[in-house]
């Protein structure tokens, strides 16, 4: 009789439990030695899971099966097959069909028997149901030490951290720490994710090479590792095991600019001054920016490719959603990018800032706020859980400490940015004329913050173009 010898380990089974393909191999020969079957095939899957049949042994074995090139098929464990009842099931009825036999060797089931294929399903349940148990703890666990605070290793360490193995703690490294300040301390000083990742790539490597992409600052400010928080299953933990490199307080600010950039569509590296501040005088729709492509003839006939660029409203260039909102097409002007730009620095080169009669700028308070809200709604929703028998009370009061948490630090941060926030006009009115009196001097990302301070918005209605600020003034 020819045997057909299946083994199969994953790499974790095979470090974790000991279940090694020659162990497998040796038992298994030895026992086709003994029931004086002759070997035609030794087929191993290595590093396999056993969740599914996609592997290139088990193919083979059931190529050669339905080739009538084996007659019984000698298996370790009936989970070296499969993990799921239903695909053992299925293998047993191919070898019934080719008049195969399949042995298990550690449960000693003959499947050519009624007694032995009624315990093959009842073996093979309960495989199934150990694995599903095992994959519910590892999820228990893993949350469990969410809720502990114990972030986990990951195999790619954040940059500006190392990890004490000793200690089972994360650690700044000294050459990044420095990097990560650097990063949120100009991000907060109003650079774009362009420019503060060419001036990182210049100045600063880290351990993954260099900035040479605005992601790779990006997933330093979205990250909230650096002020020892971490996200596990869409929830923020505060870590009891990671030494922060900044506050809480500035990676929120970092992450409500962030928030407040993507809300208004803000494109780092954008040639446009005006982004976000000009809205249509005729329909009231925002004005956005514009690029013509277009070719211009010279009198020998030679041809030149230019690009125009200009704002129009987005009820009539077809850039954004808001086309099709109106029944007619707006017919307001479009207007060169050069020519806008030049009338509103000329204005402001011509003013002097006297004061605010309203808050600069709400700083990302308006996210802060509506995190708080959420949080409270899921304050509320646990409570309804707990209400319909849904949780105990045990969970109920871990779940409202963490979530109170959460709601007490964004109310601190939300009422010092509230005080700070009302003092900024009395503050900030000498730098504002200072950097309006340098204006030629600044970048262009600086130009816009500075802008987006100043001016409420710029309203077109034809040739009438309304340049209204947040600030009282007085010409020079």
């Amino acid at each position: 009789m020819k045997a057909g010898i299946y083994c199969r380990v994953s790499t974790l089974e095979q470090a974790e439990q000991g279940y090694s393909l020659i162990a497998q191999q040796e038992k298994l020969e030895a026992y086709a030695k003994g029931m004086g079957y002759s070997i035609f095939n030794v087929y191993v899957d290595d590093g396999y899971s056993g969740k599914s049949l996609t592997r290139p042994a088990i193919t083979k074995l059931i190529e050669d099966v339905k080739n009538y090139k084996v007659n019984i098929v000698l298996i370790y464990k009936l989970d070296r097959l499969s993990r799921k009842v239903k695909d053992v099931l299925e293998l047993v009825e191919l070898f019934e069909k080719y008049n195969v036999s399949l042995f298990s060797l550690t449960e000693n089931l003959d499947l050519s028997s009624p007694f032995g294929r009624a315990a093959l399903k009842m073996s093979a349940t309960f495989s199934e149901l150990e694995r599903e148990t095992i994959v519910e703890r590892m999820k228990m666990g893993k949350l469990q030490r969410a809720k502990s605070g114990r972030a986990m290793r990951t195999s790619t360490l954040p940059i500006g951290y190392d990890y004490d193995t000793q200690n089972e703690r994360f650690v700044p490294n000294p050459a990044e720490k420095e990097q990560v300040e650097k990063i949120y301390e100009l991000y907060l000083k109003g650079w774009n994710f362009a420019n503060l990742s060419a001036y990182m790539h210049k100045n600063y490597k880290n351990r993954y090479g260099s900035y040479n992409n605005r992601t790779a600052v990006a997933k330093v400010i979205d990250n909230p590792f650096s002020c020892g928080y971490y996200w596990y299953n869409g929830e923020l933990y505060k870590a009891t095991n990671i030494e922060p490199i900044i506050s809480y307080e500035t990676w929120l600010k970092a992450e409500c600019m962030r928030l407040n950039a993507k809300q208004k569509g803000f494109r780092p590296g954008s040639p446009y001054l005006l982004t976000g501040l000009i809205w249509c005088g005729e329909c009231g729709e925002r004005y956005v920016s514009k690029k013509y492509d277009q070719v211009q003839t010279n009198k020998n006939g030679k041809q030149r490719e230019y690009h125009r660029l200009c704002y129009g409203c987005s009820n009539r260039v077809k850039r954004d959603k808001n086309y099709n909102k109106h029944e007619h097409k707006c017919e307001n002007i479009i207007i060169s990018q050069s020519e806008l730009d030049a009338i509103v620095v000329d204005f402001i080169k011509r003013i002097k800032i006297t004061g605010f009669d309203c808050v600069v700028e709400d700083n990302g308070l308006s996210v802060v706020m509506e995190k708080i809200n959420e949080l409270n709604v899921k304050r509320e929703k646990n409570i309804d859980l707990y209400t319909d028998g849904l949780i105990s009370k045990e969970s109920l009061k871990i779940r409202l400490d963490e979530i109170d948490k959460k709601i007490e630090m964004n109310e601190k941060f939300l009422q010092e940015k509230k005080s700070n926030v009302a003092e900024a006009p009395s503050i900030d009115v000498n730098q504002i004329n200072e950097k309006l009196d340098k204006w030629d001097e600044l970048e262009l990302y600086e130009k816009r913050t500075l802008l987006k301070l100043i001016v409420d918005k710029i309203v077109i209605n034809k040739e009438k173009i309304d340049i209204n600020l947040k600030a009282r003034y007085c010409v020079k």
